[in-house]
C-alpha cells in the first residue's frame, strides 16, 4: 500500500467482519498538506457543507490509523483500499 499523499481521498470508520462502516462525516476527506510530523485532512461534513480541517501525525496515517478510526484510501470509481490492499466498495463491502 503506498502512503498518503496530497490530494488523495480518504475515509474513516471502522472494520465489522467483512465490512467497512464509515464514520459518520468522515467519509469526505482529502489530504490538504503533509508537513514532516503531520498530515493536514480538509472534511466536508456532508450534513451543512462546512468543510473543517484536522491534524495527525504522520506515523498514525501511513499506519492508516488514525483517533476517529482506520482510513481507507479511493484507489478508483467505487473502489477504497486499506492498508493491507484490500479493495471495498463505495457501499463498504470488501471484494
Amino acid at each position: 500500500m503506498n502512503k498518503i499523499q496530497i490530494n488523495d481521498k480518504i475515509r474513516v470508520g471502522y472494520y465489522n467482519e467483512n465490512k467497512y462502516i464509515p464514520t459518520l462525516n468522515l467519509n469526505n476527506g482529502k489530504i490538504n498538506n503533509i508537513e514532516d510530523d503531520y498530515t493536514i485532512v480538509n472534511w466536508l461534513n456532508v450534513d451543512n457543507g462546512i468543510i473543517y480541517s484536522s491534524k495527525s501525525h504522520n506515523n498514525d496515517m501511513n499506519q492508516f490509523e488514525i483517533p476517529e478510526g482506520s482510513v481507507q484510501k479511493k484507489a478508483g470509481d467505487n473502489d477504497w483500499i486499506d492498508k493491507d490492499g484490500n479493495h471495498y466498495n463505495d457501499a463498504g463491502d470488501k471484494q
